[in-house]
C-alpha cells in the first residue's frame, strides 16, 4: 500500500499523549468532586457510569481519531 501524504503519520505520536492527558484531566475533576462532596453521598448526588466505560470511551475516541489520521494520509 503506498500513501500520498506519508507525514501525516506523525500525529499518531500525539495520540498516546493526548489518552495521558485526557486521564489525568478525569483524576483531577475527581479530586475535585472529593473536596465538593462528602464521599458517602457520592451515590445520591453524583450519577456516572461505570469508569470502565469512561476507558472504553476514551480508547474508542483515540481509535477513531487514528483511523481519521490514516485517512488523512491518502492511502492508495
Amino acid at each position: 500500500m503506498i500513501f500520498e501524504a506519508p507525514r501525516w503519520f506523525w500525529a499518531l505520536v500525539a495520540l498516546p499523549l493526548a489518552g495521558l492527558v485526557a486521564a489525568a484531566l478525569a483524576r483531577r475533576d475527581q479530586g475535585r468532586l472529593a473536596a465538593l462532596v462528602a464521599r458517602p453521598l457520592w451515590g445520591r448526588v453524583v450519577r456516572r457510569p461505570a469508569a470502565r466505560w469512561g476507558f472504553v470511551r476514551l480508547a474508542l475516541l483515540l481509535l477513531g481519531t487514528g483511523f481519521v489520521i490514516a485517512a488523512l494520509a491518502r492511502p492508495q
